[in-house]
């Protein structure tokens, strides 16, 4: 898209929110943005451009919970506002209790693995990863069959587990992640979603509820350990 990492597009926005730069200015000027970004903040830096941006929804509506007007405000364009709050409640859903289903069918593992070559995975694994793939909520890269001779009781040398990796610096790509996280959690009876570890937190469908990871195999929760901790990459257990 022009003007992401560069430039403007034809209606003079820029950056990885769009911003015009005059409105840019003004949110900055508003509000002092937290470190992290550039100095001084550039509506091109993706943190720099994603806390502008949430202050200015704050300051169009948000705040006041006028969701639709803020969302106008920043695009004016009622499609863009009724496709965002759309996602938005897609984003949020969670099934009711009754509707998990966790008693599912043995399954072997007798598909090759998408992800790489030489590993087989079940039937609902392969379904799930593929579904995750086409509609490019794994286009941050994904794993399933991995022999984890280090945790032998993994559910990855059973075919029955995928990770979908994230960037956990990268505040957009982490609420990206939470928002992959939901979109299973509200398919888990369709897909068969065991649990799922994701930012060190555990959910799973016998205690629907994010709990922090306890691990000792990877001594969790530690923040500093990013990937045995699961804060860049979704873990993915099947039935």
């Amino acid at each position: 898209m022009p003007g992401v990492r560069s430039g403007e597009n034809n209606k003079g926005a820029g950056g990885p929110m769009q911003f015009l730069q005059p409105t840019f200015d003004e949110v900055i000027a508003r509000h002092t943005l937290p470190p992290g970004g550039q100095t001084p903040p550039s509506r091109y830096d993706p943190h720099d451009a994603i806390y502008a941006a949430a202050f200015y929804l704050c300051d169009s509506g948000a705040r006041d919970g006028d969701l639709r007007r803020a969302l106008f405000a920043y695009n004016h364009n009622e499609t863009y506002v009724h496709n965002v709050l759309e996602t938005a409640t897609t984003y949020r859903a969670r099934p009711p209790v009754g509707e998990l289903k966790t008693e599912w069918p043995i399954e072997r593992a007798t598909i090759p693995d998408p992800t790489r070559d030489g590993g087989f995975i079940t039937p609902r694994t392969n379904a799930v990863i593929r579904v995750l793939k086409a509609q490019g909520m794994a286009s941050g890269g994904a794993a399933c069959w991995d022999p984890h001779s280090w945790n032998p009781s993994s559910d990855h040398p059973k075919g029955k587990a995928c990770d979908v990796f994230f960037q956990p610096d990268n505040p957009a790509d982490v609420e990206r992640g939470w928002g992959v996280a939901n979109w299973l959690i509200a398919r888990q009876a369709h897909f068969g979603v065991r649990y799922l570890i994701w930012q060190g937190q555990y959910w799973s469908a016998e205690n629907p509820t994010w709990v922090p990871y306890q691990s000792d195999v990877y001594g969790c929760p530690n923040p500093a350990n990013v990937t045995g901790c699961h804060y860049d990459h979704i873990h993915i257990s099947m039935y």
